[in-house]
């Protein structure tokens, strides 16, 4: 039996920026990620933002770190997504 060990960095989670929510409607859409069937849906419920991907079932909060960078509380693996508006998403339909 072979026992590996590999050093894992964990990355602090960014703070909470403090954002204007009236911006939010500007990334309500749906983006898909280029080469992929993934399509991420995001939407707003008052002054929150959420973002559902074609193959979750639920949503999930969009934390602002910046005035137009998102993250996620969830999964290590998945915690970091930058919601851009029109830029590093195919923006493929707006409300």
């Amino acid at each position: 039996m072979v026992l590996l060990a590999v050093p894992v960095k964990v990355i602090p989670e960014p703070p909470v920026a403090k954002v204007d929510s009236a911006s939010f409607d500007d990334f309500v859409g749906k983006y898909a990620w280029a080469g992929s069937s993934i399509v991420d849906t995001v939407t707003r419920k008052r002054d929150k933002l959420y973002i559902q991907s074609s193959y979750e079932d639920s949503l999930t909060e969009l934390l602002p770190e910046k005035v137009d960078a998102f993250f996620t509380r969830e999964r290590a693996s998945k915690r970091k997504r930058s919601v851009h508006q029109a830029r590093g998403f195919l923006h493929c339909n707006s409300r």
